[in-house]
């Protein structure tokens, strides 16, 4: 039998990496993620004994000597060394190894002379996948020449930067195309449209850049997008014209993501109004202002009838808005939606729609949903599936918690976020009680009411044992609250955030 082992940011001693790493249960484990653990250092990772293992993510660990990883490791396919140093003597160790099956490589250190050997070395020419960056041109330039990527994650890029990867043959099978932090305007913009290689991308991040207008009208219009799946640029200020171009040229588009980037009701009515985002399955649109107007195109769209995730957070959307949006057959295959500044009115028409019935995800934070509130979620069959409710920043009170954790549908969420909802110790009472919190992963109560009498209730909770995340900050606790909390035997492997 083949295992999968995933323990990111469990609080691993060094001790118990050992063991885990020597225990023959998991001899067999392809897969191991103990990234963000301070036990897994050098001398635990140099005893892990699994001879299987394809895919390793050590991320944020402090490892101090990272070529022991190489040669320990010969068999990986996947590795994530995010936020680990590469050191020359790494860099010289993997240049000597030949027989390395990396295919995906994740690391983000390394000094500029070191990272022109690493990407040009013979170890990395099956790499397909990479992520990294900042690194030089030079760098940028070895990994072109050595490596035939499918997929490329780079933060720094700048237009000389993009100039490379964009005139290099072997560029030519990559799909994924994630530029973060750029610093690139027009000229990049340009790189990428009228490259000969880069005709077969599905996926584009450009986040943050200067999107000078007839540079991005040519990109949207270039024959390398006609394959494009996924578009992000968030954080870019982009006009109606910018949308336009999105709009009309991207047919093939299935999920959009433009966060803080300006859009209004006119862009969205734009996106809604353009037969060629009939494929359109995620709209991400939030931290923007897409109003009634906005959604209500969305509504009554004869293009956009299959969306699946709906986020529109941080627009202000009224309760009439809301009601076309549940009684819209448009909306029937949601999974995912987030509103904010929702009522109880809001509530009530999305519990009585006959059409999203498939919720998964439901973030309603910053509304004025009370317990009237909650008691219609927590009636509501609709949300059986539900796993994610992000519903902090409303008065929900305890009464309404105990509606919310008390439901007979909504059983078998993993994240439950209640930021500042005025929960008091009685409120942790009901969540500690509660039959259906049992598969619960994460869970919000910062900026709440609780004393150490609800910090010791947690502590010794029986039904949040597979807890991974507790956020407890701002809360009314002494040294003795957070003394129970750190210290508890129930929440030993839970990543603990307690001021």
């Amino acid at each position: 039998m083949k295992y999968r082992v995933s323990l990111p940011r469990f609080k691993l001693t060094s001790d118990e990496v050992i063991n885990m790493g020597t225990c023959r249960t998991i001899q067999n484990a392809t897969f191991l993620d103990i990234s963000g653990n301070s036990g897994a250092n050098d001398e635990a990772i140099s005893k892990i004994k699994l001879e299987e293992l394809k895919i390793l993510n050590l991320s944020f660990n402090p490892i101090q000597n990272p070529g022991i990883i190489f040669e320990k490791f010969k068999n990986l396919v996947d590795l994530d060394m995010r936020g680990i140093a590469l050191d020359r003597e790494c860099v010289e160790i993997i240049s000597k190894c030949d027989e390395l099956k990396l295919s995906t490589f994740s690391f983000q250190k390394c000094d500029n002379v070191d990272d022109i050997n690493l990407l040009s070395s013979k170890a990395m020419k099956n790499i397909t996948s990479i992520y990294c960056g900042p690194i030089s041109n030079e760098a940028i330039t070895a990994m072109c020449q050595n490596m035939r990527l499918k997929k490329l994650k780079i933060y720094g890029i700048t237009n000389a930067s993009i100039q490379i990867i964009s005139e290099s043959e072997n560029m030519s099978l990559l799909e994924t195309l994630v530029l973060l932090n750029n610093r690139i305007d027009g000229t990049g913009l340009l790189s990428i449209a009228n490259s000969k290689f880069l005709n077969n991308l599905t996926e584009l991040n450009i986040a943050a850049c200067n999107p000078v207008l007839d540079p991005f009208k040519e990109l949207m219009k270039s024959e390398n997008l006609k394959k494009l799946k996924t578009l992000q640029i968030n954080n870019t200020l982009l006009t109606n014209e910018h949308v336009k171009a999105i709009a009309q040229n991207l047919s093939e588009l299935t999920c959009l993501e433009v966060h803080g980037s300006k859009i209004r009701q006119n862009d969205i009515k734009t996106i809604s109004q353009s037969p060629a985002m009939r494929n359109l399955t995620e709209l991400r649109v939030t931290s923007n202002n897409i109003g009634d107007e906005g959604l209500i195109s969305l509504a009554n769209s004869d293009n956009i009838t299959e969306l699946r995730s709906l986020l529109c957070f941080g627009s202000i959307i009224t309760t009439d808005a809301i009601a076309t949006m549940c009684l819209s057959t448009n909306f029937a295959n949601l999974t995912d939606i987030s509103l904010s500044e929702v009522s109880n009115d809001g509530v009530r028409c999305l519990t009585q729609s006959k059409h999203i019935t498939k919720l998964e995800k439901l973030y309603l934070c910053k509304g004025s949903i009370d317990v009237n509130g909650c008691e219609m979620l927590s009636m509501c069959e609709n949300l059986v599936n539900l796993k994610f409710l992000l519903i902090g920043s409303n008065p929900l009170g305890d009464e309404g918690v105990y509606a919310l954790v008390n439901s007979p549908y909504i059983t078998k969420l993993l994240d439950l976020d209640l930021f500042s909802v005025g929960l008091t110790d009685e409120g942790v009472k009901s969540i500690v009680q509660s039959n259906n919190l049992i598969h619960l992963e994460k869970l919000f109560l910062a900026s709440n009411n609780i004393t150490d009498i609800g910090a010791e209730l947690l502590a010794v909770a029986s039904n949040l044992k597979k807890l991974k995340g507790l956020h407890f900050t701002n809360n009314p606790i002494t040294q003795v609250g957070k003394d129970a909390l750190t210290n508890s035997i129930s929440l030993k492997r839970c990543n603990i955030k307690v001021q």
